[in-house]
């Protein structure tokens, strides 16, 4: 594979990547990512609570929770983002 190519598949997946930080609909790993956790630690201090936001089950491709809701609980219960 050239240089070349390679780069632009490099800026594709960024901005597939990036692309799916702002979509409607968050999986586990983007709520690991936006809290600077593992998904262990976001599944085991976070989901199992219950107000954490409920998830929505799409068949064939898992639970996903609403990024609007992610946020309002982070806001509510002030959960400071590591940066």
């Amino acid at each position: 594979m050239s240089d070349t190519t390679e780069e632009l598949l490099k800026d594709i997946l960024q901005e597939l990547k990036s692309t799916n930080k702002n979509s409607r609909l968050w999986n586990l790993q983007d709520i690991a990512d936006y809290f600077k956790l593992s998904k262990n630690s976001v599944s085991n201090r976070l989901l199992c609570k219950p107000v954490f936001p409920k998830a929505i089950k799409i068949e064939g491709v898992g639970k996903r929770w609403k990024l609007s809701e992610v946020k309002a609980y982070a806001e509510r219960h002030k959960i400071q983002r590591i940066t």
